[in-house]
This record gives C-alpha cells, sequence and structure tokens, in this order.
C-alpha cells in the first residue's frame, strides 16, 4: 500500500471532503491535502509489466487520467480498465468520447452503463 494517489503527474491537492463524492473539482472548507504522483513514473520505476485490472472512480479525475495512460501508452499493460465517468467536468461528453475512441484501439468494450460503470478489456 501506498500513500498517495496516481494522477497524470506529481502534485499535492486539496481534496475537498463530500460522503460518497469526495473530489479535487468542488470547493469548501472541508478538505484534506493529498500527494498524488504521475501513473506513468510509478509503473515505470516499480517496473510493472501487467495491470490486471483498474478501477477508475476518481470524482471527475479520470479524464486527465485516462488521457495520460493513452498518450504515454502505458494503456497497453492494462488488462481490463472499469472506469466510472463524471459528466460535471467541463467538455464531458467531448472528453469522454474521445477517450473511449482512444481506448478501441487497445481494448473492447464489454458493457456500459453511461456516466455509471463501463469495463474495457485489453485486445
Amino acid at each position: 500500500m501506498f500513500n498517495f494517489g496516481l494522477a497524470s503527474n506529481d502534485r499535492i491537492e486539496k481534496l475537498y471532503l463530500n460522503d460518497n463524492s469526495s473530489t479535487l473539482f468542488s470547493e469548501g472548507l472541508n478538505f484534506s491535502e493529498i500527494q498524488l504522483k504521475n501513473v506513468v513514473d510509478f509503473v515505470n520505476a516499480e517496473k510493472i509489466e501487467i495491470i490486471d485490472l483498474i478501477k477508475i472512480n476518481i470524482e471527475g479525475g479520470e479524464f486527465e487520467f485516462l488521457e495520460n495512460i493513452i498518450k504515454s501508452e502505458l494503456v497497453t499493460k492494462f488488462d481490463n480498465i472499469q472506469v466510472q465517468f463524471h459528466d460535471f467536468v467541463p467538455n464531458s461528453d467531448i472528453r469522454m468520447s474521445e477517450i473511449q475512441k482512444e481506448l478501441s484501439k487497445t481494448h473492447y468494450l464489454t458493457y456500459q452503463f453511461e456516466y455509471v460503470w463501463e469495463n474495457w478489456k485489453r485486445k
């Protein structure tokens, strides 16, 4: 277990605590500072070759996370990608569509309940 989250780059963020939907994408008085590390650097440093399953439910952070692993081609190390997209992020429909288009190059969709859950299995 590691005491940090994975993201597209290394940084410290405020995680706003909201019961079941804590997120980086809101504001308020109730927050905790968290450390995030670049997922590409982490996987490479740990010499991880295959990841059987990643479950991504990060309340809006899924867009930058997926865009980063696709751009870096790290996406090919993931056997299954389960993701919950969130529609409160600006341009969520466009970004989700583009991510799905890119994922379809290396994975195929096994199920989808739009903006609830979907799973992509490596080809």
